[in-house]
């Protein structure tokens, strides 16, 4: 495992898709806690602080679009990727990336491992960048 702390954490409303998705990033060598709804999951970001948060909305759901605002809106700092059906958009130091999730042959379009360890990789390299960063003084 690359780390142990902090964790992934992984926000669907599918105990299939928590489960799948955190075997996928057990794969891909990153720890992950999952949440079935927005209120589990603002209690776990308060106790575990994860380095990023992954929302699954392929299943169209007002909480989870809700939580998706919320978390953006409480938590502007923290990664999240917002998983949605064939593509998956990335948040991180205040830019978007859009990328397209899966294959042809996948017709749920779930991501792949690779897909994971590259948005989940890209969300921590940023996160490090942020904090290693100098401060600048205004004039």
């Amino acid at each position: 495992m690359l780390f142990s702390s902090p964790p992934v954490l992984v926000v669907s409303q599918s105990t299939a898709a928590q489960r799948l998705l955190f075997l996928l990033l057990d794969k891909a060598g990153y720890g992950a806690v999952t949440a079935g709804d927005g209120d589990d999951a603002l209690e776990l970001m308060a106790s575990r602080s994860p380095c990023l948060v992954v929302v699954d909305l392929r299943e169209s759901n007002e909480d989870m679009m809700f939580f998706a605002a919320l978390l953006r809106k409480r938590h502007p700092a923290l990664p999240a990727l917002l998983l949605h059906v064939g593509t998956a958009r990335l948040l991180a130091a205040g830019h978007e990336r859009q990328f397209q999730l899966g294959s042809a042959h996948d017709p749920a379009h779930f991501p792949s491992v690779e897909d994971l360890q590259r948005a989940v990789s890209m969300a921590v390299a940023e996160r490090m960048l942020k904090t290693l960063r100098p401060a600048v003084a205004k004039a």
